[in-house]
């Protein structure tokens, strides 16, 4: 294999196999920085069309690369992932630490951990982030499995964050995830 002079990585992974993931961060990853600590990395979750649920963001956090999920079966946004590797050769400053990648549609499920990815993100860590997100939740009796419900969380980690982000950013967080439940 010829990685030294490669310029871009696609990890895939099979979403139904933990042990694949596990591969990807224990394998691949350390392999490929090994040799050529500037590749780009764009993280595919495979075999979408077999699994929804939970979205797990271990590798996007602390990679800071996309995170896609796809279907190499039905052909499901494996377009994008291509047209996402591109953009990040081409312009490495477009993408930022915290952005998120939403193809296509998504169920209320995925939309809600998206948009969790999101305030973690923005918090820093899980171990606070988690507990203010169904704190909030209860609190407000939101309902994550419509996107009214989601709407209003949104607005609810906006008033948390204003305590310690600076105006641009809550927006820019605001508008990003609308954007995710757009694509309900």
């Amino acid at each position: 294999m010829e990685m030294k002079y490669a310029d871009g990585a696609f990890m895939v992974y099979d979403v139904t196999n933990k042990e694949s993931m596990e591969r990807v961060e224990n394998y691949w990853i350390p392999t490929f920085k090994n040799v050529n600590n500037n590749v780009s990395m764009v993280f595919v979750a495979n075999k979408r069309d077999l699994k929804e649920g939970d979205y797990d963001d271990f590798l996007e956090s602390k990679y800071h690369s996309p995170y896609i999920f796809a279907s190499a079966k039905t052909g499901k946004n494996i377009n994008f992932v291509f047209e996402e590797m591109g953009k990040m050769l081409a312009k490495p400053h477009y993408y930022n630490k915290k952005r998120l990648f939403v193809p296509g549609k998504l169920s209320p499920n995925e939309a809600y951990n998206l948009i969790a990815s999101s305030f973690i993100n923005s918090i820093g860590s899980k171990d606070p982030a988690i507990p203010i997100l169904m704190h909030e939740c209860r609190k407000h009796n939101i309902e994550k499995t419509n996107k009214r419900g989601l709407n209003v969380l949104i607005e609810k980690l906006s008033e948390i964050e204003k305590g310690f982000l600076d105006n641009y950013t809550v927006k820019k967080n605001i508008a990003e995830r609308k954007g995710i439940t757009e694509k309900i």
